[in-house]
């Protein structure tokens, strides 16, 4: 009886872990969903480059933080093994974090796509501001 006492109050401990890392991952996440929502890429070419390098950090960041993703899933798991009382609700938010996840991956995929059509655009626009004697030279 007193293992299983001990027992139960790891148990809770574990699931008030989880809950606290839950929490921030949720947070940080949202954060992130907004953050790679945004387009404000620039209006000129060397704007445009420096928002591709800005995307490129995000991206760095973002990818570093699969591990405290994969973290919260392991305190599930763990807490499903155990035969935790309330693993519904654990895996609710388990869940909804792994789906967080993978809509801030779709985010940063689509705002990579529009800005690299951007500064694609902002290239062709560069062609034609040059001037005439500019792209005589460049065909030697």
């Amino acid at each position: 009886m007193r293992e299983e006492l001990i027992r139960q109050e790891k148990l809770e401990q574990l699931a008030a872990r989880f809950n606290r890392k839950a929490s921030m991952r949720e947070t940080w996440l949202s954060e992130n969903q907004r953050l790679v929502s945004q387009d404000n890429f620039g209006f000129d070419l060397p704007a445009v480059e420096a928002a591709a390098k800005k995307h490129e950090a995000i991206e760095t960041d973002i990818f570093a933080y699969e591990e405290r993703v994969l973290a919260v899933v392991a305190v599930a798991r763990e807490l499903e093994a155990e035969n935790y009382h309330d693993i519904e609700r654990i895996n609710l938010r388990k869940d909804n974090v792994i789906r967080l996840w993978e809509y801030l991956l779709e985010l940063l995929s689509s705002r990579r796509l529009r800005l690299e059509a951007s500064l694609q655009l902002q290239q062709g626009f560069q062609v034609y501001k040059m001037p005439k004697f500019a792209k005589k030279a460049e065909l030697f």
